[in-house]
C-alpha cells in the first residue's frame, strides 16, 4: 500500500513534469521571454507559490528543461549508435545522428532563433559543461568496449571535442553539413589513432 510520502513524491513529480512540459510548448510556440512563472503556473493549473515550491526560480525551469532534453537526445544517440560494432562505424553513426536531428529538435530550433534578450542559450552553451561531459561519456563508453586497446585518455579527450564540435555547427552551421559531418569524423578518428 502506498503511504503519503509516495503519493506526495509522485504528486511533486508530476508537478515537475508537467510544468516542464508548459516551459517547453511556451518556448517553442513564442520563445524563452514568454516562459514567466506565472504562465506556467497557469498552463499546469496550479498557483505561482505551488510552482515556486517546487522551482524557486526560471532558471531552474530552464537548466531541467535543457536537462530533460539533452537526455532524450542522447537516448535516441545511444540507441542510434549500439547498432554498429566497429569504432569507425559508431563514430560515423554518432555524428550523423547529430547533424540529422539536431536541426530539427524543436527547442534548440527554438533556441537558435532567439537572437536578442533572453535566451536559453547559456544553459547549452556556457552552463553545458555536464551536459558535454555526459553526451562524451555516452559516446567514449563503446568505443572503450570495442576497442580496449586505445588509449583511455585519447578516447576522452576525443569524444568531448567531437560533441563540442557537433554543437558548435549546430549552433552556428558553416558550409556544407555533409562535408562538415564527414570532417569531424574524419578528425575524431585521427584523434583515436585510427
Amino acid at each position: 500500500m502506498e503511504g503519503p510520502s509516495d503519493f506526495r513524491h509522485r504528486v511533486r513529480r508530476q508537478l515537475r513534469d508537467d510544468a516542464i512540459d508548459a516551459a517547453y510548448t511556451i518556448l517553442v510556440r513564442e520563445s524563452w521571454a514568454s516562459v514567466r512563472m506565472t504562465a506556467v503556473a497557469k498552463a499546469v493549473g496550479v498557483s505561482r507559490q505551488t510552482l515556486y515550491k517546487e522551482f524557486a526560480t526560471k532558471e531552474e525551469i530552464g537548466h531541467a528543461l535543457v536537462q530533460r532534453e539533452a537526455g532524450r537526445f542522447i537516448d535516441g544517440f545511444t540507441a542510434q549508435t549500439a547498432r554498429v560494432d566497429a569504432v569507425p562505424d559508431l563514430v560515423e553513426a554518432a555524428v550523423r545522428f547529430g547533424f540529422e536531428h539536431g536541426p530539427s529538435h524543436r527547442m534548440l530550433v527554438a533556441i537558435l532563433a532567439e537572437q536578442r534578450g533572453e535566451s536559453l542559450l547559456p544553459f547549452v552553451t556556457t552552463d553545458a559543461g555536464a551536459l558535454v561531459a555526459q553526451a562524451a561519456e555516452v559516446l567514449a563508453a563503446p568505443i572503450r568496449e570495442l576497442a580496449p586497446h586505445l588509449d583511455a585518455a585519447d578516447v576522452t579527450e576525443t569524444c568531448d571535442a567531437l560533441i563540442r564540435l557537433m554543437v558548435s555547427h549546430l549552433l552556428q552551421p558553416r558550409g556544407d553539413a555533409e562535408a562538415a559531418a564527414a570532417g569531424i569524423v574524419r578528425l575524431a578518428l585521427r584523434g583515436l589513432g585510427l
